[in-house]
């Protein structure tokens, strides 16, 4: 099967880029589309995406064909039909956030976590130091999917003493009012 390939599209300045996936009939499960407020945006948490996309990045088109505005189900029929190499238009995840978090030698980083969801962030800690705010979901932590671990090993991870972390962040509204896609 062929490699997918990004290809950046000539009107950078607007955010967008286009990737072309081998299948995507083949690929467009891998990518857990999801609708918010109308849109269509990739919703998986994997390291190895088709074509480079990622969480959050948002679907403009499939093909030819605009898909914005229409229904998460009509976007997968799109999908569904297309059996050869295609193109998709996307607008970059404008929903997450990457923070760096630097522990040092203080005793934790400073937060309680609630379904992998920031619930405190105490005073002068290292996570206050970082900016991070309440009711933001941790997604990755240094390029990792944390997603399934329980808030004790999510803590156990950041706690760590020494140097710094790459925190992926989104918004926790984003886990309770999105449409997950029905199997394709």
């Amino acid at each position: 099967m062929a490699k997918a390939m990004a290809e950046p599209m000539m009107n950078r300045g607007q955010g967008m880029g286009k990737v072309k996936l081998p299948s995507p009939r083949d690929n467009v499960e891998k990518l857990d589309l999801r609708s918010y407020n109308g849109c269509i945006y990739v919703f998986s948490f994997a390291d190895s995406l088709p074509g480079g996309l990622r969480f959050g990045d948002q679907l403009l088109g499939v093909k030819d064909k605009c898909v914005t505005g229409l229904k998460l189900e009509d976007v997968l029929k799109i999908c569904k039909d297309l059996s050869k190499e295609s193109e998709i238009t996307f607008r970059p995840s404008s929903l997450t956030e990457t923070v760096i978090l630097n522990v040092g030698s203080a005793p934790s980083a400073g937060i309680k976590v609630t379904e992998g969801v920031i619930a405190n962030v105490e005073a002068g800690s290292p996570a206050a130091e970082a900016g991070l705010l309440l009711n933001s979901r941790i997604i990755k932590i240094d390029n990792k999917d944390v997603t399934h671990l329980s808030d004790d090993k999510l803590l156990a991870l950041l706690d760590k003493a020494g140097g710094e972390k790459s925190l992926l962040l989104a918004p926790k509204y984003l886990f309770t009012e999105s449409v997950p896609s029905p199997s394709v």
